[in-house]
């Protein structure tokens, strides 16, 4: 039987991205006095949205905190407007917001969220993590789902989360969405972490998928797993999977692991779904604080090699580099794709990188 080289699957899953030049455009900003992080971008009736994390704001003295928030975009990529905002109109306000009936407190809940999913008629969706975080201390409680809607013509954002969370983190569910999130227009796709140090290997660092169809998404029963020890879509929820289930890059590869937040995009330039994204904080044997791609035909792979897009720039020693996010809406053609990615704790640092 014939059995293939390292040298085939290397050239099965070479990367064809070739950079030709990777532009600092500089940093995000607004149109409140903000500092905030994440920042992934989804698009609802031809509006961008920004999807945020941790958002502090001050204004007239008046110093104000939310665990995320909105912005949507402009024809600038380093401009952003906030429509999400405090009845006085000077901070903005969270994106998904606790809920009292389910005992969730401002002071002691956080709910991040990746970025949002056009599902039709001109609304949404998301994922979300819940974190349960008194005192500072984080417990990842479970991820859920929300739908967006885009209200016309104020621009305003609201969330309706569908339950409390639907994936038990605390029971061994992986927290799906909390990556990234993807549509191929059939279906949506999670990508999320398992949880920290319950299982024998490190299963926070892999990666596991989730899928439902587009015009199911609000049903959990509706719900797929990818299996990645039997490369099959199965209905059984994975409770402390290990490595052979998460989602596997390729032959040469092995599991996806230690990936950091980031984005997959269709580009029709290479015709591949492009997931760009960084290890964690950016340090990898890539290179100090640099931003990779992979590529697939499929949402679950196989995934090429990783490349190097660029490496960030303005970096102060001791500051994180993570998140990083692909955003196509500035070029159609997909020969260029605006990346962003959080250079410390509140700033959000621009790219234009073209391809040849």
């Amino acid at each position: 039987m014939y059995q293939s080289s390292a040298h085939d699957h290397d050239s099965t899953y070479h990367c064809p991205i070739k950079v030709a030049k990777a532009e600092l455009l500089g940093d995000v900003q607004s149109d409140l006095p903000v500092g905030r992080d994440l920042g992934f971008v989804g698009k609802l009736q031809d509006t961008m949205i920004f999807t945020y994390g941790d958002t502090a704001s001050q204004k007239e003295g008046e110093f104000y905190m939310t665990s995320d928030s909105s912005s949507i975009g402009t024809d600038d990529p380093l401009f952003v407007r906030n429509t999400q905002r405090t009845e006085d109109g000077n901070h903005p306000t969270d994106m998904i917001a606790p809920h009292a009936e389910w005992n969730e407190k401002n002071t002691e809940d956080a709910f991040g969220g990746t970025n949002v999913i056009p599902t039709g008629h001109g609304n949404g969706m998301m994922f979300f993590l819940k974190n349960h975080r008194p005192d500072g201390n984080n417990t990842i409680i479970g991820a859920g789902v929300a739908h967006v809607r885009l209200s016309s013509p104020d621009k305003n954002i609201t969330t309706e989360r569908l339950a409390e969370y639907w994936w038990d983190s605390l029971a061994g569910e992986p927290n799906y969405g909390d990556i990234g999130a993807y549509t191929d227009g059939n279906y949506i796709y999670g990508y999320g972490h398992g949880g920290d140090g319950t299982a024998k290997d490190d299963r926070r660092m892999h990666v596991f998928l989730a899928r439902a169809p587009i015009l199911g998404w609000t049903d959990l029963q509706n719900w797929e797993y990818w299996h990645g020890s039997t490369n099959t879509w199965e209905k059984t929820r994975m409770y402390f999977p290990g490595e052979e289930d998460a989602i596997q890059w390729n032959p040469l590869d092995g599991a996806a692991w230690a990936v950091a937040q980031g984005q997959m995009v269709w580009n029709p330039y290479y015709r591949k779904i492009i997931w760009v994204y960084t290890t964690p904080f950016a340090d990898n044997d890539r290179g100090d604080h640099a931003i990779v791609a992979r590529t697939a035909d499929r949402p679950e792979g196989p995934w090429s090699q990783a490349t190097t897009l660029y490496r960030t720039h303005n970096r102060t020693p001791g500051q994180f580099v993570y998140c990083a996010v692909a955003n196509p809406y500035f070029d159609e053609t997909g020969r260029s794709l605006v990346v962003t990615v959080n250079v410390g704790s509140m700033t959000v640092q621009a790219h234009r990188v073209v391809f040849e």
